[in-house]
């Protein structure tokens, strides 16, 4: 055999073992599921969730679940001050997953009224729910709204994300929706969807609860599979995808909302991109907001996410988008383009999350404002001169950062009212206990030296 030869098998050995090491380190990461426990569903009416429609800013989807078996189900409904009462038909199907099954129901509410406020119940045959209301926006364009936004919430215990909702409800002025970027729950389960539902509380039969897909609704494998239950929970999916992928539009108050699937196979992630170039196309709306899980600008390295930024940022940039919510990563990074002058412009970029979960830091990124070792959640004011991102620790409700983007013939300016403010940058309890000593002690060093270097100490 010829030293070439020799050197050749050398080196395919060296790749073989590298990756089979590789493989079965991460096997349970790529394709590793835990049993779905059996579950039952009762026959009474439960996880009833109020969202929005697809037939414009004046429809509404309720859904629920009761049984395991199909029965009548219909939604009875009046506006507040009148003494009529509607009664509308839902749709009702039969959903499988690994370890059981349960009847979904939804029902579409079109056509309701500018500044009406509704009580509504759900109904299966002589089962009911108690009334729950709700209130429409007016009618005009130009009036302010806001919406919260979060990243991911993962409770795998149970109540640990309940007071971010009982501060919500409490809000002086309650958001007109809130909006999720994927990972409601730790694993597609009953037992999570359960959680997220406690979680909710009222809030979920009282505002419109938006979301999109994050991996953790999906069963892992050679070919991810999402969970079958989402698109009957939020059932605007039911007539608006991509080739199955769970993509959803909508317009609210001169603002257009495109939420995407960035968990698939990224062999399906060109017509997603397709369908968002579409859409951002015929948007005649001031302001777009992309929503999708994982992050266009990755705090975890430059290749982290390559095939969401290759098809989805030069359209982000190309039809101007004013902001990108994200969820995925464990942290807090706020990010904005550059215009010629080096000045903050869009596409703005926030990843947040809400999971007890913390994830560590790439200090070696230069994100605009960071933060960890807390969970942070969005309150996004819109309005037809400007969008106002605050952003609000779960630790105390207390502002954490805070930006506005304006447009004037066109262009966008980014005001930063954090820019000097000290950012929470912390080894966090959960990587202390996660992790090993060796890579907790090098990550105190990295924290250190990195507060250090920008005066935080």
């Amino acid at each position: 055999m010829t030293k070439k030869k020799k050197i050749s098998l050398s080196l395919l050995l060296v790749a073989v073992v590298a990756g089979s090491i590789i493989c079965i380190t991460r096997w349970y990461t790529w394709f590793g599921n835990i049993p779905e426990p059996a579950y039952t569903t009762a026959n009474m009416p439960q996880r009833i969730l109020l969202t929005l429609g697809n037939e414009g800013e004046f429809s509404r989807i309720i859904s629920w679940q009761c049984d395991t078996t199909l029965h009548t189900g219909e939604v009875r409904i009046t506006e507040i001050g009148s003494h009529d009462t509607t009664t509308i038909k839902a749709e009702g199907t039969v959903v499988g997953s690994r370890s059981g099954k349960s009847a979904f129901y939804h029902a579409e509410l079109n056509g309701l009224k500018p500044s009406a406020r509704y009580s509504y119940q759900v109904r299966n045959t002589n089962k009911e729910s108690g009334w729950a209301s709700f209130a429409m926006p007016d009618a005009d364009a130009q009036t302010p709204f806001s919406f919260t936004f979060m990243g991911d919430i993962q409770d795998s215990v149970g109540g640990l994300s309940a007071s971010i909702f009982q501060h919500i409800a409490k809000m002086d002025t309650a958001p007109s929706f809130c909006m999720f970027g994927g990972d409601l729950i730790e694993r597609p389960m009953d037992e999570y969807w359960k959680l997220v539902f406690n979680d909710w509380g009222s809030v979920a039969r009282s505002v419109p609860i938006v979301a999109c897909t994050g991996n953790h609704e999906y069963i892992k494998g050679t070919t991810r599979t999402l969970d079958a239950r989402f698109p009957y929970v939020f059932a605007y999916f039911l007539k608006s995808q991509t080739e199955g992928d769970m993509t959803y539009s909508f317009s609210y108050k001169g603002v257009r909302f495109f939420l995407l699937d960035s968990n698939v196979d990224f062999w399906h992630l060109g017509d997603q991109a397709e369908w968002l170039e579409n859409g951002l196309k015929a948007s005649k709306e001031k302001w777009k907001v992309v929503v999708l899980h994982h992050p266009i600008y990755s705090n975890k390295g430059s290749w982290q996410n390559f095939p969401i930024r290759w098809y989805f940022k030069s359209l982000i940039e190309k039809y101007k988008v004013d902001l990108v919510l994200q969820g995925h990563e464990h942290v807090y990074a706020r990010w904005a383009d550059r215009d010629k002058d080096g000045k903050p412009t869009t596409p703005l970029f926030v990843t947040s999350y809400c999971s007890p979960k913390n994830y560590q830091l790439n200090l070696n990124r230069e994100e605009d404002r960071i933060g960890t070792d807390d969970r942070f959640f969005l309150r996004i004011n819109a309005s037809n001169d400007s969008l106002t991102i605050q952003t609000i620790t779960t630790s105390n409700y207390q502002p954490y950062d805070k930006v506005t983007i304006t447009k004037q013939n066109g262009e966008a300016t980014i005001k930063d009212y954090y820019k000097n403010v000290p950012e929470k940058v912390e080894v966090s309890n959960w990587y202390r206990k996660s992790k090993t000593a060796s890579k907790v002690k090098a990550y105190e060093q990295e924290v250190n030296e990195w507060k250090k270097n920008h005066h935080h100490q």
